[in-house]
């Protein structure tokens, strides 16, 4: 690709053809180099050929990750740096291994069930920002 032929592409579907006409990054500053322990966070599948090692720690380019609980989620890399999880891990989104009722089953025993209106239980995290009954 060259680029002449930029003024008719498609940023996600050129992702990667974009990404070859820039410079390679220096091993030093890739996400693999810097930050191993993110990088096995890194969405095989959804990045296709787009690998830790040809981002940089900085990039504010978004990227898929899958954490422990196999959930897929986009975010950009200098984010991720920054020790921002997934919205699961970060308790912003239940799921029901991560949900009130299984971390904490005595408390979920104190929900009250017509009160809480549309919430439910098992889609509630524990450092969810809601008052509940």
């Amino acid at each position: 690709m060259k680029l002449e032929t930029l003024k008719n592409i498609d940023i996600k579907k050129d992702k990667l053809n974009i990404l070859n006409l820039l410079p390679p990054v220096n091993r030093k500053n890739s996400l693999l180099e810097n930050n191993p322990e993110l990088a096995v966070e890194w969405d095989l599948t959804k990045n296709g050929a787009l690998l830790p090692e040809h981002v940089p720690s900085s990039s504010h380019l978004y990227i898929w990750w899958r954490c422990k609980y196999d959930q897929s989620w986009q975010a950009p890399v200098y984010t991720r740096i920054k020790c921002h999880g997934s919205p699961v891990c970060a308790g912003q989104k239940a799921t029901l291994v991560t949900s009130i009722a299984t971390i904490n089953p005595a408390l979920a025993g104190e929900w009250h069930p017509t009160k809480n209106k549309s919430l439910i239980l098992d889609l509630v995290t524990p450092g969810a920002d809601k008052k509940v009954w």
